[in-house]
Parts: structure tokens; C-alpha cells; sequence
């Protein structure tokens, strides 16, 4: 059997560890309840995490407040990643005859920040030039671009804004092979002042992913089981708990519409607590815990109730050595015709550290879960381990890095879904 469509074989080139994983499955009857002593216990563990780190939101040293915030930024540049050799760019198994290839992305991007009168327009774009040496026919030209515009009246203050992404190698842990995948959204919102420290905010959001050109993966038609126009609408509330840290909490609605597989369609809600740390604090980024449930229009489908999480946090340890902790817990639609969804859990660690005034070197390891069969008690998963170390020196304005990956997967369906993958490369940075 060919590796991937199109493309004919070419000849072979040359600590684990698990977590139990709570699924809460509730019958349709009595879901919300239980749903919104959830949400409570969550938004109030994470208001009590909120109150304990507040001492991380103490300003770094010399700064007594809360900085001003740039007014007009525009930042173009230049990357040159991926540079160097994988030896298995499709991801597939030995039986499979995994084969390598020279690799390389070369990225310009722009982000701006631009005042005019009452209004903020930002925006970011970003291109990737993705070249595959003997494999022409998955390279591919990916766009990224983001653009928001506010206005303050007052109390009031309205935005919209808009994404799109077109892209084929934006690849995720449960599809390996490279298809374009086409995500556009569009969103609208208010935000008001109750307070100098209180705001709450009303939004709605609609999107739309399309899989175009050849979309049939292991026998599934990703542009059928994916296809997906999703609508969500929520209000928030945020308090500023010091200059640098926000606490708040979310209440979201969800309705799922696919078109070609309507037994797929889906409502739901989610409820979320947060708490925001600013960048100059000690520690920055951002923590959310909630609970969400899911429950679809065909009635044989078990709907899902449990715990959702998306923590991305940063800590910089006496001013040389930058330790990131990235974890979380959601569903995402899947692929196979008769699984529906899964739960992704994992958790990612990266840890760089400064040589100097030039040079800094770093590692990172990730340990992710695909939960598969929510509603059976011998649900079948797929473990997916990467980790990896980068070497780099900054000079002006421009940083070359040195990278080496490794990415492999272990799974309950099959041998032939389990990989291995490394990765050698080198990349380029330059900002104007």
C-alpha cells in the first residue's frame, strides 16, 4: 500500500510514563446540574490558585507598576526553520517504509499595533514557504493572519476582528500526512468598564474549517467527518487583582454544524475560571480551568461531561534560566468515522537558559494522551513522547539556533499507527 496518495514508495532511509484519566460521562437528565457544581468548584480552585501566586505578579526588579502600553508597533521579520533532515516526513511505521528528506521553511511575518483617534487596529500575518527536496508534491506556500479592531467609548468599548488560515502542514498528533486545511473566523464583542479593576465582556464568534485538495486519510474523507461551521457565544467577567495580575470567569455556548456528517452535529457549554499574569511580572502567561459538556444530536451518542484545562505559564529564575509549562485538557473532533471525538491530554516542559550576553541553550520534553471511546470503560488511547534540545547565539538583531527532535507514538488500535521521527536542523531569525 502506497505511503501517501500520489506518492510512490521509495526505499527505507536510515521512558514513557501514564496518567489515569477522568472522564465524567453523565446521562442527558441532570447534566447541568452537575455541570454548574462543577464550573463552581473549578472557577473556585482556580480563584484560591489565583490568590496564592499572587506574589507571582510581584514587578521584576525596578519596576513599581504596571507599564504603559505601546502605542504603535510594527515588526516585520524573517525566519528560516526546519533546515536540515527528518527522517520521516509522513510519520509512519517500520512496516510502512518510513523515508527522510532535506526540509526547509523560510517565514516573513509582521505584527502591528497601530492608534488612530479612538481606534486600535493590531494585526499579524505570517507566510511559511514549506520546501520538501525529493517530495514536490507536498510542498506548499502557508498563510496565517489575524486582524482586531477596538474603539473606546467610554465605558464601551466594541471590537471585531477576524482570522484566516490556510495551511498544509499545521499537522496535529492524530493526522500525520500533510492535507490543506482551510480555518477562517470571524468575531465581535463589547467590553465595559463596571470599574477601574472590574470589566465584563459579551462576544460571539463563528468559524469555519474546510479540508480542500486530496482530503481522504485512512480511509476517511476529512473534508466530510471535519468540515465543521461552529458558532459559540459567552460573557465574561474580569477584576484586576494587581497591576499585573486578572483574575476572571467564563461562560461559553457552543453549537457544532457539519454538514456532510450531521449525526456529528453537537451543542454545548463550557464553564472556565482564568487567572492572567502580565509579562513583566515574575511569573507571565496564563492559566484556565473549567468544565465543559458536549452533547450530540444523534441520541445513540453519549454526551460528555468533564474537566478542561489550558495552562501556558513562564518563570524566569534569577534572570538567566526561563522555565515554561504548558499543559491541556479538551476535546477535538476526530478523524475516524465511528470515535466522534477525543480527549487530548499532555503537558509540555521547556526550560532555556542564557550563556552569556549571546549565547543560550534549552531542552524541552512533552507527554501527550489521546482518549478515544469516552463513553466505553476500555477506552483505547495513543501516547505521543517528543522532546528535544536547541543550541543558539544572538547576534544584532538575528538568532541562529541549532535544533535536534524527536517525536514518537505508541497506539491501542494498531502497530501500523505507532512512528518514530527525528528531526536535525538549524534555523535563522532576523527582526528588523
Amino acid at each position: 500500500m502506497p505511503i501517501a496518495p500520489g506518492l510512490a514508495p521509495v526505499p527505507k532511509a536510515a521512558a514513557t510514563f501514564d496518567s489515569s484519566e477522568g472522564v465524567f460521562l453523565k446521562s442527558r437528565s441532570g447534566w447541568c446540574g452537575v455541570a454548574l457544581r462543577r464550573c463552581f468548584r473549578s472557577t473556585r480552585v482556580a480563584t484560591y490558585i489565583g490568590l496564592a501566586v499572587c506574589f507571582a505578579a510581584t514587578p521584576v526588579r525596578g519596576q513599581t507598576a504596571a507599564p504603559a502600553e505601546a502605542q504603535r508597533v510594527i515588526a516585520p521579520a524573517v525566519q528560516i526553520t526546519n533546515l536540515g533532515w527528518d527522517d520521516n516526513v509522513f510519520r509512519v511505521g517500520e512496516g510502512a517504509e518510513p523515508v527522510g528528506d532535506f526540509t526547509a521553511t523560510v517565514s516573513p511575518s509582521i505584527l502591528a499595533s497601530l492608534p488612530w483617534s479612538r481606534m486600535q487596529f493590531t494585526g499579524a500575518g505570517q507566510l511559511d514557504f514549506n520546501y520538501f527536496q525529493r517530495f514536490a508534491a507536498i510542498r506548499s506556500i502557508d498563510s496565517d493572519s489575524r486582524a482586531n479592531v477596538a474603539i473606546a467609548l467610554g465605558r464601551l468599548t466594541p471590537h471585531a476582528g477576524g482570522s484566516w488560515t490556510n495551511a498544509r502542514h499545521h499537522r496535529n498528533f492524530e493526522i500525520d500526512f500533510p492535507v490543506r486545511r482551510l480555518d477562517r473566523s470571524l468575531d465581535a464583542g463589547v467590553d465595559i468598564n463596571v470599574s477601574a479593576k472590574t470589566s465584563i465582556g459579551l462576544m460571539m464568534r463563528r468559524s469555519r474549517v474546510d479540508y480542500t485538495g486530496d482530503t481522504v486519510y485512512l480511509e476517511s474523507d476529512l473534508a466530510s467527518v471535519l468540515g465543521d461551521t461552529s458558532t459559540v457565544s459567552g460573557v465574561s467577567v474580569r477584576y484586576a487583582l494587581t497591576p499585573l495580575t486578572t483574575v476572571g470567569a467564563q461562560f461559553e455556548q457552543d453549537h457544532e454544524r457539519l454538514p456532510n456528517a450531521p449525526e456529528r452535529n453537537a451543542h454545548g457549554v463550557q464553564l472556565t475560571s482564568s487567572v492572567e499574569f502580565r509579562p513583566l511580572a515574575l511569573v507571565s502567561g496564563e492559566a484556565r480551568v473549567g468544565v465543559r459538556s458536549r452533547t450530540f444530536n444523534d441520541r445513540n451518542a453519549a454526551p460528555f461531561q468533564g474537566m478542561v484545562t489550558r495552562v501556558d505559564l513562564s518563570y524566569t529564575l534569577l534572570g538567566r534560566t526561563r522555565l515554561t509549562l504548558r499543559s491541556q485538557r479538551d476535546l477535538s473532533y476526530s478523524y475516524r468515522a465511528g470515535e466522534r471525538d477525543y480527549l487530548q491530554t499532555g503537558t509540555e516542559g521547556v526550560v532555556t537558559h542564557r550563556l552569556g550576553t549571546a549565547w543560550d541553550i534549552g531542552g524541552n520534553v512533552g507527554r501527550f494522551k489521546l482518549l478515544y471511546g469516552l463513553a466505553d470503560r476500555s477506552a483505547r488511547a495513543e501516547r505521543v513522547l517528543l522532546y528535544g534540545v536547541d543550541v543558539g547565539r544572538t547576534m544584532l538583531r538575528s538568532r541562529v539556533g541549532f535544533q535536534v527532535t524527536r517525536q514518537t507514538r505508541s497506539s491501542d488500535f494498531s502497530a501500523g499507527r505507532e512512528y518514530e521521527e527525528m528531526r536535525i536542523s538549524s534555523s535563522v531569525t532576523y527582526r528588523f
